[in-house]
């Protein structure tokens, strides 16, 4: 049955490409019906700007993005909302006290708008990935003064289990913060505001839509709060129980076109 759906916004990984950063044909056949349908279509993403842009690079997608778990809005280059963690000096020195990271990428994505990726060793491929992207290799006393930014977005890079005790960790002194986990491999540290519901409000106020138009995806605990926001909210197969638990459908995986089945489901399309 067909929904009065305005609007799509979906996560990237996991949802709308798998782990290799590749949309199935069935989904890319979907996103180009909906834009022939003029239904606009949003990806929010954990991922900074330039990182976004190069995985969607080429995909039927609206000139919108959310980035940074919801920290940044965007449309193309023009930055439409935008809230700054600030200083995170206080989180790097937690995580070092914890675990061994000695290594960052600080990253100026449009001007005004940055981030720090802290990175521990058995995640170092991620720099050379990030380095690619424009990102500049920080260690030591640089490290430190990058974390002192007035940042949008920290992450840190490491294996989840010890992902966990640093976020549990970190929340003890960052009450006032966005500290959640976007992968199995990432801890996002953002605004308390920086959320992909409250960007995604934004957006669909912008459009003169209200969230019960919203179809929302996702497949992490970083999209919990934009699926139960959105007037029709949707995780993937592969999401935490406790994430599809607040799910009004829970459809395949990113491997299994899972997009394609929920949007066929919502707005026989796909």
């Amino acid at each position: 049955m067909k929904r009065d759906i305005k609007l799509i916004i979906t996560d990237l990984d996991g949802t709308l490409i798998d782990g290799r950063q590749k949309i199935t044909p069935r989904d890319l056949k979907t996103l180009e019906e909906l834009k022939k349908r003029n239904v606009l279509v949003a990806a929010a993403t954990g991922r900074g700007k330039r990182s976004a842009d190069g995985v969607t690079q080429g995909l039927p997608l609206s000139e919108y993005l959310i980035c940074f778990q919801g920290a940044a809005l965007f449309k193309k280059e023009e930055v439409l909302w935008h809230q700054k963690v600030g200083n995170c000096l206080a989180f790097l020195e937690k995580v070092r006290e914890l675990k061994e990271a000695n290594v960052g990428v600080f990253i100026e994505h449009v001007p005004g708008v940055e981030d720090l990726s802290v990175i521990a060793p058995v995640y170092a491929t991620n720099i050379d990935y990030l380095t690619r992207q424009g990102g500049q290799l920080v260690t030591g006393e640089e490290l430190q003064k990058a974390a002192a930014k007035d940042l949008t977005k920290m992450v840190y890079f490491a294996k989840l289990q010890d992902l966990t005790e640093v976020e549990n960790e970190c929340k003890k002194i960052g009450a006032n913060k966005h500290i959640v986990l976007s992968s199995d491999y990432t801890l996002d540290i953002t605004h308390a505001k920086a959320k992909k519901s409250v960007a995604a409000r934004y957006l669909a106020n912008l459009l003169g839509f209200s969230m019960e138009n919203v179809l929302a995806l996702g497949d992490n605990y970083n999209d919990a709060d934009l699926i139960a926001s959105a007037g029709y909210g949707v995780a993937m197969s592969s999401a935490p129980e406790e994430v599809k638990k607040i799910a009004d459908y829970v459809t395949k995986t990113a491997e299994e076109s899972g997009f394609s089945d929920a949007v066929a489901k919502f707005l026989d399309v796909g």
